[in-house]
């Protein structure tokens, strides 16, 4: 609660005393006053009854001082003082490992002007508990707007000149202020004078001075809950915000999206504003406290994929939002054309390994995706590192794309050595595996595979990513790649090749790590050779996997933290 509020409702009760209740009220303060405390409470007693209207000469005084903190702050512009930072090299810890932020300085302030800027922060907060609203904003605009000359001295002989406005010399030199209740007591000056209509960019302007720390409005409408124009002031602040694709907005629009509720609002912001800020489909369409039937999320959703360009990864997540409306609905043909634009606007072994297995003609379904990704490879969109996550560039990784080349990959065709060449080690272990189940080391091969991809099997069957993938994880993908495998034409044909090429890969490949000694790479070395003997344990050859690591033993006897890896992974001596 706010002091002026405070001072009001204490106020309105006070009124309702009489001077006996009144006297009964201050002998059992001084009743309950500790010992410790008892000499200041009588001193405070008698002193005020010298002091005539206090409340009232309170908010005068404070405009008087506000009004004289205006003039310090202009003076101070116009005679353009500065502040000498000298570096403290007696302070200074000289090493190897010097870290030049953390460099010890000392601040002479000869013309006093910290405090200056100190004291009208305190004024700020006091003008909005007092309700001081002109005054106060003229205060804070020149505060905003100052600029002072940071002059840092090296010695004699080098001078080094840096211009320091409100929020440096706040958060590097004064350090105490609290920028999230600064922030707030600003935006709340703006309202009381500035119009509704310029009211956001008015924020947005005040909130750019603050660098790291941004509006939030949770916070300002508990500060000000009194104020009444807070539905109107909520449609103006979306609408600037929705108009604009900058970084940090999304954060601010979904906050107060959260305030509206009215949904026929919610509906006319996204239609407006969807194409800037593609999470709003995503809010709306998660939003299970709004009443609407999944054919009507469907069409909505729907008209987002139409309004979002195709290669920003928000879309996928609404058209798998879409895909399972249409699922309910049971229209199989809406579902797998949601799967395939999740797939186009996000390229991944989960939207792909979706859209295939969930399609009812899957060597249609393989071409579409197929093509999708050699177009996707024509065009190569660019990320955009300078806005927010919602307008993120799908850009697979090595390992996605490597993995998608292999799931699109026509076995039945030439051209088998290339492929192999350019194909990671894990999934050819896998191709080849003649089992329903993982064995030991190609679990934990799958395991490490889907970490990079990434996949969980949460975000295949809800669309929600999961931080923390496990062994069932790797499990589950395997399920879905054998599921894959056995709609394959042509592969039981190149068996045996691909076979004797991880044979001499992996063995170049032990040798070559080796050589170099990346012993953080032995562990992964002796999983690849006891995998390769589980594949052909799975094609029925008894010991394979004991034959192949005894034969590693014996060729490379001359590392013993590699020897100790193979024990590790099943080598018997």
């Amino acid at each position: 609660m706010k002091q002026n509020d405070f001072l009001k409702k204490a106020d309105q009760i006070l009124e309702t005393y009489d001077s006996k209740r009144m006297h009964d009220y201050i002998m059992n303060l001084a009743f309950a006053c500790s010992e410790t405390n008892r000499e200041d409470f009588l001193q405070q007693l008698d002193s005020f009854k010298r002091i005539p209207n206090y409340f009232q000469n309170k908010k005068k005084y404070w405009q008087t001082q506000v009004l004289n903190l205006i003039d310090e702050l202009n003076y101070v512009v116009e005679q353009g003082f500065g502040i000498n930072r000298v570096f403290d090299e007696y302070e200074y810890d000289y090493g190897w490992d010097d870290d030049f932020d953390n460099e010890t300085y000392d601040y002479l302030d000869d013309h006093e002007l910290l405090p200056v800027v100190s004291d009208a922060i305190d004024a700020i907060h006091q003008c909005v508990d007092l309700e001081i609203f002109q005054e106060g904003y003229e205060l804070s605009k020149n505060l905003l707007g100052l600029n002072i000359d940071i002059i840092t001295e090296y010695g004699e002989n080098f001078k080094e000149l840096e211009n320091a406005n409100f929020y440096h010399l706040t958060e590097d030199i004064l350090k105490e202020v609290d920028h999230r209740q600064a922030l707030n007591d600003f935006v709340t000056l703006a309202s009381r004078n500035e119009s509704l209509e310029n009211l956001p960019a008015c924020i947005d302007s005040i909130q750019s001075k603050f660098e790291y720390c941004t509006f939030e409005l949770k916070s300002w409408f508990s500060q000000n809950q009194e104020w009444e124009y807070k539905d109107v002031f909520l449609r103006y602040w979306i609408s600037y915000l929705g108009s604009l694709k900058r970084s940090g907005f999304q954060k601010m629009i979904q906050e107060a999206w959260d305030h509206i509720q009215d949904v026929s609002l919610k509906l006319k912001t996204i239609e407006r504003y969807g194409y800037n800020h593609p999470s709003l489909y995503e809010k709306f369409l998660e939003d299970r406290s709004i009443s609407m039937s999944p054919q009507e999320r469907l069409e909505i959703g729907c008209k987002g994929l139409d309004s979002i360009p195709k290669y920003v990864c928000g879309r996928s997540k609404v058209a798998v939002l879409c895909a399972n409306f249409a699922k309910q609905n049971q229209d199989d043909r809406i579902k797998e054309k949601c799967l395939i634009e999740a797939y186009r606007s996000d390229i991944s072994v989960t939207n792909y390994l979706r859209a295939l297995l969930n399609a009812e003609d899957r060597t249609t379904m393989k071409n579409q995706l197929r093509f999708i990704f050699e177009r996707y490879l024509q065009d190569k969109p660019q990320y955009r590192s300078l806005v927010d996550e919602e307008w993120k560039i799908t850009s697979p990784n090595k390992s996605v794309l490597s993995m998608i080349h292999l799931l699109n990959h026509r076995f039945d065709h030439d051209g088998l050595d290339a492929f192999l060449t350019n194909q990671e080690i894990t999934p050819l272990l896998l191709l080849i595996l003649k089992s329903k189940e993982l064995p030991q080391d190609c679990l934990v091969l799958c395991y490490s595979l889907i970490r990079h991809l990434p996949f969980s099997k949460s975000e295949y069957e809800t669309g929600n990513p999961s931080l923390d993938l496990n062994l069932k994880d790797a499990a589950f993908f395997y399920s879905l790649f054998v599921e894959w495998k056995d709609s394959i034409k042509g592969l039981e044909a190149v068996k045996k090749d691909i076979y004797e090429h991880l044979e001499s890969r992996i063995y170049s490949t032990v040798r070559l790590t080796l050589s170099r000694q990346e012993r953080n790479f032995y562990d992964t070395m002796a999983a690849y050779v006891a995998a390769l003997g589980e594949v052909k344990e799975s094609w029925g050859k008894v010991g394979a996997k004991r034959k192949i690591l005894q034969a590693y033993r014996g060729e490379f006897y001359r590392y013993p933290r590699f020897l100790k890896c193979l024990r590790h992974h099943g080598m018997i001596d």
